[in-house]
This record gives structure tokens, sequence and C-alpha cells, in this order.
């Protein structure tokens, strides 16, 4: 809905309004026909500007008034100004309705277990005329959707500094091992390297953004894993986890529901040169979002955040 003078008067200042009407009319007194107010005010509140900037910024002809060389600056301005009110009111109708529109969502695996279904189920709920498109993809192709239009938001992990994407959020979570409820380590509150010296490990392969935090945690070190497994599928090592085949390097993220009917079991990792996994949630940075996109990316932040009280990594210390 375009808003209407009187509107416009409303929300900004009134020498705004009262200057573009003036040299779209070419005179006050029409520009007060036009708002509804006295011919007076408007001519103090043209004299109050002058006063303030130092310019004068109206000449008379024989026919009109006219914006000087200055007064075409504020004109100039005075329109932009009211454009963007124009733009958002259309927004705000946008939001406000709804009507329509469509999200596409490219997150990772360890995300679309639950974090992104649950926060999604919320938006389907408040928004029902709101179409989504979700792909899961690997670490390595989500911020390139973003970049390249192919998508409105990411979820990932480790994403590195890239100009043409805008991080919303960036949560640090707890990492360590996951491992079945009767297996030895299940029962500690903590482990380091040294524990897993002899233990069966479940390694993630090169796409999974987690096998970054553990050779990362490696480097330079000669500790070296008993490597029974390497796979490409979170879910899979998960399900080998349970069937007792090992134990594997994961967050809470991707394992919510198996931790929450106690089929596995996390224990936090404590080692020096541990940097643990960032959940993001990002946009592009050179694109307007739409506004149901702007309002799911706000809902999955929110959600993130939440993450914050119950995953984040607090514990430091030392292998």
């Amino acid at each position: 809905m375009k808003l209407t003078p009187h509107n416009q008067l409303q929300i900004h200042a009134s020498w705004v309004v009262y200057f573009h009407e003036i040299a779209r009319c070419g005179s006050i007194r029409a520009a007060a026909r036009k708002l509804n107010v006295a011919p007076s005010a408007i001519s103090r509140k043209v004299k109050d500007l002058e006063g303030i900037l130092g310019v004068e910024l109206l000449e008379k002809t024989s026919t009109r008034l006219r914006p000087t060389a200055a007064g075409e600056f504020v004109a100039s301005h005075a329109l932009q100004v009211l454009r963007g009110l124009d733009q958002m009111r259309a927004h705000l109708d946008d939001l406000n309705g709804l009507r329509s529109g469509h999200v596409k969502i490219v997150a990772v695996q360890a995300a679309a277990t639950e974090f992104l279904p649950r926060a999604l189920a919320k938006l389907v709920e408040r928004y029902p005329r709101v179409t989504y498109d979700c792909e899961v993809a690997g670490s390595a192709h989500v911020m390139p959707q973003l970049v390249s239009g192919n998508a409105d938001i990411g979820i990932t992990f480790h994403a590195s500094s890239n100009r043409q994407v805008r991080q919303l959020i960036s949560v640090p979570l707890a990492f360590g091992v996951i491992a079945s409820p009767d297996h030895p380590l299940a029962q500690q509150r903590m482990v380091r390297l040294q524990d897993l010296e002899d233990q069966p490990i479940i390694l993630p392969n090169e796409t999974i953004s987690f096998r970054m935090v553990v050779d990362r945690m490696l480097e330079g070190r000669s500790f070296q894993f008993r490597n029974v497994v390497t796979a490409s599928d979170p879910n899979f090592i998960a399900a080998l986890v349970r069937f007792g085949a090992g134990v594997a390097f994961q967050t809470p993220i991707g394992v919510e529901p198996e931790l929450r009917e106690g089929s596995l079991k996390f224990i936090p990792l404590q080692d020096r040169n541990l940097r643990p996994p960032e959940l993001i949630i990002a946009m592009a940075a050179d694109r307007s979002p739409s506004p149901i996109a702007s309002v799911a990316a706000e809902a999955l932040r929110h959600a993130a955040a939440a993450l914050m009280e119950e995953y984040v990594n607090t514990d430091d210390g030392a292998a």
C-alpha cells in the first residue's frame, strides 16, 4: 500500500515532505493544498531549514518557485527518503500478509537431522502459504550455493571468510565422541586423546566438516588412531556406533534423537589443540532478501542462539 502524504508526515521529519511537494508543485500554496497544512507552516519550515544549512534552497522565477543548486540536492535527498519509505511499507505489507513466498535453504546433514526440521516446522505453521526448498549438502557446497544465488539461507559448519557471504550467527558447539551406551567410555564425563588410543575409531571423510576439526587437532602430533572405518554419511557413522563398531567424533547436533532416547552417548573431548566446530547461519551479502526469507533467516538465527545454552563447548583443557 502506497503511503499518502499525510501518512508520510506522521513518520518523517516534516521538512522532507514539505520540500518534496514544493519541488513538485512549484509553489508553497499548491504544496500546502496538497498536504492540507497552512502555507505559513511550510514557509516557516523552509526558512528554518535554510537557516540550519546556511544556504538558500528556493528561488523565484516568473511562474514558479524552483530549487536552487543546493535545493536540488535537498530535493533529491527528500525523494530518496520517501521512495525508501514506500519500499519499507511494501515490505511491511508483505510481512503482515505474507500472501505467498518461496525460500530455498541449503544445510549440512547434521543440521538436517533435527535443528532445521524443528525450526522449519514452526515457520510452516506460522506462514502456511509460504513454500520451502531444502537441500542437504556437504559443508563445502553451502556457501557457493549462497553466492551463486541458488539458495537464500545456508546452514553449515566452518565457513571460511567470504565477503560475499553475511554470517547471521556463529555458535561454537561442544565436540567429542559418541559411543554406544554399554561402551566403557560412555560412563566418563569427558575424554582425552589418550583415552582413544586403543579404541576402534570411525572417522568422517574429507567431505564432512568434522574431519577438519580432527585433522587440525592432530596437526604436528604423532598420535594415530586405530581407524577401522571411514565414511561420508553421518547417519551411517552414527548407526555403526550404535551397533558397537567403534566410537566416532561428533557434536550433539546431528544425533539429538539418539542422545534423547539413550541409544548413543556423547562424551566431550578435552584437548589443548581443539578448535570446536561452529554452526553458522548465513545469507548472501550482496542481495536483498525477500521479506519471508528475512523472517526465516531470523527464525533460524534465534534457533541457533538457543543452542548456546545446551551445546556450547565450555571446557578448556590440555591433553
